[in-house]
């Protein structure tokens, strides 16, 4: 309890530090944006002064000389403000970036990551040719995408050594009777009993969506391996097969791949980036699961809880390895749901 209060204090700390920072940068943006702009227009009009000046004969050369002098400070002037300005927005993403460092426990993080590594149980899971696969999947109200598209595709991979483990935020819909109707032992849900999100701002809402339900699947999850998938979107028929072999080839942590949109826009970064990969898309180590939690409150760092997962990841050193085949066909929703 005192470790959860510590980081409740820490997230709402970093937040108001970062919003703080994100207020002064925006108030000297709109001080100095009005005074950039009428000097560009001054710089622009002077120009043009100048330019009618020297095409005039009668008396060019001494309004020229006075014309110029008068650009050059102005110009002088407009290079200084537009440099403050830059100046400014850089304090703002060097603040953040020091945010995120305080806030992620990076330090901690690369020590449990240096133990697991030592352990017979990591030398074990490399060992194991047919590895169980885990697929947790966090879901709320939304029992036939669930069952109808998510679901199949997991029933459809052609490896076959996985479970699927479902955790419903408080549904109140139907969706245990569907899966139960599935009658797959391999598929379990368990369904919450209160809401998992506390935070009111909607966009915030977004961004840790599901990431509750995530940590109760994972920690449910019997496999060496996990698989996230959201609710709406599907695996491709050879996702874990590919992802596996990628990861045990070269002894990887974490393998990833391409993720494909019905319009046919794709997804992919190597190394991966903010925008260009999703948690639907990647297999990585259950005994990662320990170390690096879905952050419930990431948007203290303004973050979506999949992309803080694997950022942190990536910077607190975990071996990655990617391909650029299709793995995961994603359907884009800003849906509020889970």
């Amino acid at each position: 309890m005192r470790a959860a209060a510590g980081r409740i204090r820490s997230a709402v700390g970093a937040r108001l530090h970062l919003q703080q920072v994100r207020s002064e940068a925006a108030a000297r943006a709109v001080e100095l944006r009005p005074l950039v702009e009428r000097l560009a227009s001054e710089v622009g009009a002077l120009r043009d002064e100048l330019t009618a000046v020297q095409g005039s004969q009668s008396d060019a050369t001494a309004q020229v000389r006075s014309l110029a002098p008068r650009l050059e400070r102005m110009e002088a002037t407009l290079a200084e403000a537009q440099g403050a300005l830059a100046d400014g927005r850089e304090a703002q993403m060097r603040h953040e970036r020091l945010s995120r460092v305080h806030y992620d426990d990076l330090g901690r993080l690369r020590t449990a990551l240096t133990a697991l590594r030592i352990s017979d149980a990591y030398a074990a899971t490399f060992a194991k040719a047919r590895p169980l696969v885990s697929v947790p999947i966090a879901t709320y109200n939304a029992a036939e995408l669930l069952v109808e598209r998510a679901l199949a595709s997991v029933r459809a991979q052609t490896y076959e050594e996985w479970e699927v483990v479902v955790v419903g935020d408080a549904c109140t819909d139907n969706t245990a009777a569907r899966v139960e109707a599935l009658r797959d032992p391999r598929i379990r849900f368990v369904n919450l009993p209160f809401r998992t999100l506390d935070v009111d701002d909607p966009h915030e809402r977004w961004l840790v969506s599901g990431s509750g339900p995530q940590n109760v699947a994972v920690a449910l999850s019997r496999g060496e391996w996990l698989a996230p998938l959201d609710d709406d979107d599907e695996f491709l028929p050879d996702h874990i097969e590919i992802l596996l072999d990628l990861a045990l080839a070269g002894r990887s942590e974490l393998a990833y791949g391409k993720i494909v949109r019905p319009d046919g826009h794709e997804h992919f970064a190597a190394p991966p980036a903010a925008g260009q990969i999703g948690m639907q898309a990647v297999l990585y180590l259950s005994s990662l699961g320990t170390i690096f939690e879905w952050d419930t409150r990431s948007w203290a760092v303004d973050e979506p809880a999949d992309w803080n997962l694997i950022r942190r990841m990536r910077e607190a050193g975990v071996l990655m390895a990617a391909t650029d085949t299709p793995v995961t066909r994603y359907y884009p929703s800003f849906s509020m749901r889970v």
